[in-house]
């Protein structure tokens, strides 16, 4: 990814999760594409979510450990 920025991490979520579709994407889904750790982008994520700009879905995937993650769309505006 870009910067080493949290705040410049919220562009490239908004991309990924938007160039994802209907699919979407779980935190660490994009921290595998981008090598870097799932934590550094859960805020960003949490952050989106909450300005209405993503929407948690009800649909979960399993993550490289075994665990649901809940996946993320862009909301529609």
């Amino acid at each position: 990814m870009g910067g080493n920025s949290p705040r410049h991490h919220i562009a490239e979520v908004i991309t990924w999760v938007d160039s994802c579709g209907d699919y979407g994407s779980t935190v660490s889904e994009m921290a595998e594409i981008y090598d870097i750790d799932s934590n550094r982008l859960s805020g960003r994520f949490g952050e989106l979510t909450k300005q209405g700009k993503l929407t948690k879905t009800s649909t979960t995937r399993m993550t490289r450990l075994g665990r649901p993650a809940v996946v993320y769309v862009v909301k529609c505006q």
